[in-house]
This record gives C-alpha cells, sequence and structure tokens, in this order.
C-alpha cells in the first residue's frame, strides 16, 4: 500500500501598493499639517533670546528645516521636490550671495555683526520656509494639500484676531506687560521714546507688533485668507463673519495705508468675486453686523485715533497734500523721498549695493529700495523675477478656475502694492504667514494635470526659435 504524502502549496502574501502609498500619504498629510501649525503659532510668538533678538519664529523654522533636510539626505527614491518652490529659493539665497559680497569685499564699513547678521536672516529665513514646504508637500494629494491650505488660511485668521483682540484692549488699558515679550528690548526700554509706545499714543494700536504696517500687512493677510476658506466652506457661519469682523477691527485699529488701501481694497474686490460675496448681504450676515457695530461703538468712542483715521477720507487741515497722505510722506506733489534715496544710491553704488548692515541713513519703507540698496541692479532684477515668477503661476491657477489661483492673485497684489510702503517678502512674522499660503497655493496650482502637461511639454519640446 503506498503512502502519498500531499504538499500544501506556499502560500505568498503581498501587501497591496496602493495601500502602503496611501498610508504613506496620509502620514505626510498629517507630518504637513503639524508643521503649518508649528510655522503659524510661531510667528506669532514671543522673543526666546530677546537679547539675542531670536524669535520662537525663527527657532521653529530653522529647526523644520534642518530635520526636513536629514530625512531628505536618509530617504531612498522619494519623489522629486516642486521646481517653482525650489526657485523662488534659488532666487533669494542667489540674493543672499550677491549681497554678501559688497558686504564682506566692499569699501563701506558695516553698522555691527548683528545688523549683518540680521540681514541675511531677513532673506534665509523666507528662503528655509519655502524649501520647508518643497521637502513636505511631496507625495501628498491635492486633496491633503487643500485641507492644509484651508487649515493655514483658518490658523491664520484666529491669530490675527487675537491680535485684533490685544488691539481693541489698547484702546482701553496699558497692554505693554504683555507686549514687552514680542518686542526687541533694546527698541523699548524708554517706553516714551519706544517705537511702539509712540505710535500708541497717538491712536495707533497694533497689538504684538513693532510698527502699524506690520500690523496691516498681517491683518490684510488674514482677510485674504478668510475669504478663502469661506469660499472653500459649504456654508458661511454667522462665526466665521464674526472672525471677519475682528481681523477688520484690528487692521483699521493700526490705522495702517497698508491695511486701508491694501487690504480692504483688495479683498473687497475679491469677495465680491468669490461665492460667499454672493451671500453676504442675508439677514444672517446682517444682525450679527448691526450687533458689532452697536458693541464696537464705545471702542471708537474712546479711540483717540479717529480723528488720524479720518483724515484720509475727509477734508482736514493738514499741510501734507494728497498724495503724501495717503502715501505716508513718501511720495508728494513736490517730489519723492524714496526716489531721492534711489538717486543716493545710484551716483554711489549702482551695481553692487551697500550690502547687509549699512548704515544709509533712511529707512528700508519701500520692498524695491530694500533690493536696491543692499545689493544693486542685480538684487533689484532678482525682485522682479520673484514678482513674475508669482504673477505667472497665479495667473495659469485662474485660467485654470482654480480657487488657490485667484487667492494667489490677491496676495500678488497685495506684495506689489505694499512693497511701494516696506518689504512685505522680508518682514518680521507677517512674511511667514505670506509664504506659508503663497508655497500652498504654488504646489496646489502646479498638481494640477493641466500645468504637469504644460511642464512635460516645455520640457520635451524646447523652443525652436
Amino acid at each position: 500500500m503506498r503512502c502519498q504524502v500531499s504538499m500544501c502549496p506556499t502560500v505568498e502574501i503581498r501587501v497591496p501598493r496602493c495601500n502602503v502609498m496611501a498610508s504613506y500619504s496620509r502620514t505626510a498629510e498629517r507630518r504637513l499639517n503639524y508643521i503649518v501649525l508649528l510655522l503659524l503659532i510661531s510667528s506669532f510668538g514671543p522673543y526666546v533670546f530677546p537679547e539675542l533678538g531670536v524669535r520662537l519664529e525663527q527657532i521653529v523654522i530653522y529647526s523644520l528645516f534642518v530635520l526636513l533636510i536629514m530625512g531628505r539626505l536618509l530617504s531612498i527614491g522619494s519623489p522629486g521636490l516642486n521646481s517653482h518652490l525650489l526657485t523662488l529659493a534659488a532666487l533669494l539665497g542667489l540674493t543672499i550671495v550677491w549681497t554678501s559680497l559688497p558686504t564682506f569685499f566692499g569699501e563701506h564699513p558695516r553698522m555691527s555683526v548683528e545688523r549683518v547678521v540680521s540681514g541675511i536672516e531677513r532673506f534665509s529665513r523666507p528662503a528655509a520656509t519655502i524649501l520647508i514646504f518643497a521637502l513636505a508637500t511631496r507625495s501628498i494629494e491635492t486633496r491633503g494639500l487643500r485641507y492644509s491650505l484651508r487649515l493655514s488660511c483658518l490658523v491664520a485668521c484666529v491669530l490675527v484676531a487675537l491680535n485684533s483682540v490685544l488691539c481693541v484692549t489698547q484702546v482701553f488699558v496699558d497692554t505693554w506687560p504683555v507686549a514687552q515679550f514680542f518686542l526687541r528690548p533694546e527698541e523699548t526700554q524708554d517706553q516714551s521714546k519706544g517705537l511702539w509706545q509712540v505710535c500708541v499714543s497717538v491712536g495707533r494700536y497694533s497689538g504684538i507688533f513693532m510698527q502699524p504696517f506690520e500690523n496691516g500687512v498681517a491683518h490684510s493677510i488674514g482677510i485674504m485668507a478668510w475669504i478663502y476658506y469661506a469660499s472653500c466652506s459649504r456654508k458661511v457661519s454667522v462665526a466665521l463673519w464674526v472672525l471677519l469682523g475682528l481681523v477688520t477691527i484690528g487692521g483699521l485699529l493700526s490705522i495702517s495705508k497698508a491695511f486701508l488701501f491694501g487690504g480692504i481694497s483688495v479683498g473687497l474686490v475679491y469677495l465680491l468675486l468669490s461665492s460667499p460675496g454672493r451671500r453676504i448681504f442675508s439677514w444672517k450676515v446682517a444682525l450679527p453686523a448691526v450687533a458689532s457695530a452697536v458693541a464696537l461703538e464705545e471702542v471708537f468712542d474712546t479711540w483717540k485715533g479717529t480723528s488720524d483715521l479720518m483724515r484720509f477720507f475727509v477734508e482736514s487741515d493738514y499741510e501734507m497734500d494728497t498724495l503724501s497722505r495717503f502715501t505716508g510722506a513718501r511720495f508728494s506733489s513736490g517730489g519723492s523721498i524714496i526716489l531721492d534715496y534711489f538717486e543716493t544710491i545710484w551716483n554711489a553704488e549702482p551695481f553692487l549695493g551697500f550690502g547687509f548692515g549699512y548704515d544709509h541713513g533712511f529707512p528700508f519703507d519701500n520692498a524695491w529700495l530694500e533690493f536696491f540698496a543692499q545689493g544693486g541692479l542685480f538684487a533689484l532684477s532678482i525682485y522682479c523675477l520673484v514678482l513674475v515668477l508669482l504673477g505667472r503661476l497665479a495667473a495659469r491657477g485662474w485660467e485654470q478656475r482654480q480657487q488657490e489661483g485667484s487667492l494667489l492673485i490677491a496676495l500678488w497684489i497685495l506684495v506689489i502694492g505694499c512693497g511701494f510702503g516696506a518689504p512685505m517678502l522680508t518682514l518680521n512674522r507677517s512674511s511667514t504667514v505670506l509664504w506659508v499660503l503663497v508655497s500652498l497655493c504654488i504646489v496646489i496650482i502646479s498638481s494640477s494635470p493641466a500645468l504637469r502637461n504644460e511642464v512635460q511639454r516645455e520640457a520635451t519640446n524646447p523652443s525652436s526659435d
């Protein structure tokens, strides 16, 4: 009798590749959301080492950058990075390299090592922020990117609204015990002479920001972020409209021209062209608006900056002409201080500029002036190229009828307009919020099939000119 031994077949267990990729994508999405929260919250954080001028924002940005770079070096076969973000970061890095030439090899003396480091850091911080998103957004689908952008907009609005609460509080009580942790000590030791206290004394309240312009830029970005978030929401709740009211009030209390003629103007056009703008005149919006106006009547009655705000809209006894009044004396019918500064630099160092840390004798109240004064025509050309790249991507998003394209256009117009008042791309705190939104918009627009196909065609079919 023969005994037959049956052999059991070998069972091979395979994990579906799609499940692994989906799990990896979800992990990357959660990581991106944590990064967004850390960047935005830290941008409104205090000075950790006040004597060195180190803010929580800077510690978080450079720490995340180093960690993501190390993760990139250790990863094998990871997907490529977004080329548009890499280009923007490279342009800012090139600005640092070029401007370092007159800084370390030029004939003009530096003010201090601290001023040189501070000047370099104003450009390295945005570049690091952009690279963080180039590293953190790979392998994330468009849906996950849009969720991160919506989260960024909501968190930015809440943070700006909290700053508005502090601005309103300044109308009634002295908020210096809180604000002192967010301002440089050497600039505010003597409160009677500090810039922050001078602004407070005339009724221009900026919360945690040193200057009204910085506050105005932050609240202008907050308005754009609110409109995008509301456009992506199925229903615009009363609480969301109240949030917009808070963002607006904080910008008004600083009497910032960046907010009055930038944020409000661009925001109104953006709002009316968006989906929540079509529902703005409903009774659900009218009731909280009236209630808010009644509640804020006491604020504006007590606010000593009311007359300073109204001078932009009614005839007053100010000796400044209209153009000078609307531009903060930067431009006037009799000439322009900014153009005089440009002429001074052109006659001295038109090509190289003066470098970082040089005492120009005038403030950088203009983005074009900052690039030209420090890096000459070459650095100014880089700034123009950055604006062109941002505008080109925004236009592509608009053509594809993407909401991210509309947001990027609004931010792009804001950057150009506010650039005549201060360097918006390199400002403390506000620029981090700006680059978070801009970077996510760029990645989403770049991930659309239409744009990917166009990029591939440009790569495979070079111009025949």
